[in-house]
């Protein structure tokens, strides 16, 4: 083989190479559009944890779920604006894949007030599962309601008192 000809190749494989890193790179850029998305049930995952209304006093959630199935990808999304954009739990991850024991946990950080969360499932062969939660994530902490508690109840003694 010339010279000439291994320069061709070679830059052949760097475009393939290229080409590669942009699609991984795009891949987990995906977002969906929330007028197009449509909830279809638990098909392949069953989500246990958190209801599909659920409010929250802490901003930590945790995501837990399970399947009959091996090798299942679950992806998570928050929406923003118009669009369901991945979403990354606390370990970093906003997509991973459920193996042979078929359980999954993951923890989430969420912001204060309403979070609409997209969770999507894929195998191979199967049709894809998205699911819609909203979470709401309470302004005051749980140490801010107890400490409101308390002093209303000390304030209705003091009062009953007068």
């Amino acid at each position: 083989m010339s010279g000439k000809n291994k320069r061709y190749i070679a830059a052949i494989v760097a475009l393939i190479a290229v080409l590669a890193l942009a699609v991984c790179a795009m891949a987990s850029d995906v977002v969906y559009k929330k007028d197009k998305v449509k909830d279809t049930g638990e098909t392949l995952v069953t989500i246990t944890q958190p209801a599909r209304e659920y409010t929250s006093n802490s901003r930590t959630i945790l995501l837990v779920g399970n399947t009959d199935y091996a090798n299942v990808r679950v992806e998570l999304y928050i929406a923003s604006g118009d669009v369901y954009k991945p979403k990354a739990a606390t370990d970093g991850s906003s997509s991973w894949v459920i193996g042979s024991s078929g359980f999954f946990s993951k923890e989430v950080e969420l912001n204060k007030g309403v979070n609409e969360l997209m969770v999507r499932a894929s195998k191979e062969g199967k049709p894809d599962q998205f699911s819609l939660f909203t979470v709401h994530v309470s302004e005051e902490s749980l140490k801010d309601i107890i400490r409101n508690g308390i002093n209303n109840l000390l304030s209705k003694i003091t009062d009953f008192f007068k």
